[in-house]
């Protein structure tokens, strides 16, 4: 639900408020809020399931392909997109709402499709 509202936000700071600077600064503010918010859900699942002795590598890994298909590839295709689209910016950035989408049909999927697993008492 949350990169949902991401992508709500964003696309409102794109096209509905454009001309008011400080009306996009607060949505994009928002949006990032957001679009953030999954990391700690993600840090706990991965503490509560993966071994003592391999959760440091499990969080390196874990922050590793967020910066990997997240901000060290996205300056670059958004300004491709720009470049392609005669330097228009605000086409590129469609990129940013059309990914939380993407982004919240993985997580609800992903929660949807994995088995849960009742807690086992020992008595």
């Amino acid at each position: 639900i949350d990169m949902g509202i991401s992508a709500v936000l964003s696309m409102m700071a794109l096209y509905c408020f454009q001309n008011t600077l400080f009306a996009v600064l607060i949505l994009f503010g928002f949006a990032v809020f957001f679009g953030w918010l999954y990391n700690g859900p993600i840090n706990a699942i991965i503490q509560n399931c993966v071994p003592a002795n391999l959760r440091p590598h499990a969080n390196g890994m874990s922050v590793l392909f967020i910066h990997l298909f997240g901000d060290s590839i996205s300056p670059a295709i958004i300004g491709a997109i720009s470049d392609h689209t005669d330097e228009n910016l605000r086409v590129a950035l469609i990129l940013v709402p059309v990914s939380f989408v993407v982004a919240s049909i993985l997580w609800l999927l992903g929660w949807l499709l994995v088995p849960s697993r009742k807690q086992e008492t020992v008595v």
